[in-house]
């Protein structure tokens, strides 16, 4: 049987782009599904860091409308660690493997394949890190 991955993201007043997140996310969810890389059960774990828009009432649409997301809301804005902790914490019991994504997709989601490859290679933890940061702003 194949690893059940979870997928956390901490979310931030991230109202505007969720949607499209998820929408790219679920991509390359369904790809490593359907290439028998991980299990059915596999799952994105939205983390709404006391966001002060619309976040919450998106992830909760997006819950409905997709079996394989999931959320959870934490009551104030902790910051973006313990919100990726929170998660992690949150699927550390209901899955065998976490990658964790920024809810912008600022880092490239094509590695996801090649993480799993090396998890499924012996490697108990795998670190991406950009080697191009040519796109990034002066912040």
């Amino acid at each position: 049987m194949n690893d059940k991955l979870t997928l956390v993201i901490p979310c931030y007043n991230e109202e505007s782009i969720i949607d499209n997140t998820i929408q790219e996310v679920l991509v390359h969810l369904n790809e490593l599904i359907s290439s028998g890389k991980i299990s059915t059960e596999s799952n994105i774990l939205l983390v709404d860091d006391g966001s002060t828009d619309k976040t919450w009432e998106r992830i909760t649409v997006l819950c409905k409308k997709h079996l394989a997301v999931r959320g959870i809301k934490l009551s104030r804005n902790s910051g973006h660690q313990t919100a990726l902790i929170a998660g992690l914490m949150e699927a550390k019991e209901k899955c065998d493997v976490t990658i964790s994504l920024d809810a912008d997709l600022q880092d490239d989601i094509n590695v996801l394949k090649d993480f799993i490859d090396e998890y499924n290679r012996g490697s108990d933890i795998v670190y991406g890190v950009r080697s191009d940061r040519s796109s990034d702003s002066f912040f």
